[in-house]
C-alpha cells in the first residue's frame, strides 16, 4: 500500500478515476470521512459525499486507490502500528 497521511480531514482531495465520469477532476477539502465516503467542500462551497471504492484520489501528492481506503479511520491508523 502506498503511504499516505493517516488524517484526511482537511486535506485538499482531486478525483483522478471514478465509475461515475462526471466525477472526475472534482476538487475540494476533505470535512469528513467514514469506513465508505469522504465528503468534501468544493471551491464553490459545495458539499459532496464520494464512494472511496469507486474512485481514485490524489491526496496531499500522493495517488491513492479508494478501494486502499476502505478501512474506518481509526482502523487504519491502528493498522500501520
Amino acid at each position: 500500500m502506498d503511504h499516505h497521511p493517516e488524517e484526511f480531514i482537511g486535506q485538499e482531495l482531486k478525483v483522478r478515476k471514478a465509475a461515475n465520469k462526471s466525477l472526475e477532476g472534482l476538487e475540494g477539502t476533505i470535512i469528513d470521512e467514514t469506513k465508505k465516503t469522504f465528503t468534501i467542500r468544493t471551491r464553490a462551497s459545495d458539499e459532496k459525499v464520494i464512494f472511496k471504492e469507486l474512485c481514485d484520489f490524489e491526496i496531499a501528492g500522493n495517488e491513492i486507490k479508494g478501494k486502499d481506503l476502505a478501512l474506518r479511520p481509526e482502523e487504519r491508523v491502528k493498522s500501520r502500528k
